[in-house]
């Protein structure tokens, strides 16, 4: 929830450079350490819920755990 919330609250923050002013956002995949057995599972398991959050159209946070 925490992320989700610095998630929407980026996507407010206005950016310029020179003339042009623009918002940016970003997506996040997490993974909780006691789902995984290793630190590279753990790295693998983020990764993969990223490229889910990016699938799903981008600007969201999706959790290893969430395979809908």
């Amino acid at each position: 929830r925490k992320l989700d919330s610095l998630r929407a609250e980026f996507e407010t923050v206005k950016f310029r450079h020179k003339d042009v002013e623009f918002t940016c956002s970003f997506s996040g995949g997490i993974c909780q350490s006691s789902q995984v057995k290793n630190i590279d599972e753990f790295v693998e398991q983020a990764d993969l819920a990223l490229y889910r959050a990016k699938d799903r159209g981008r600007n969201q946070i999706v959790k290893s755990d969430d395979r809908d």
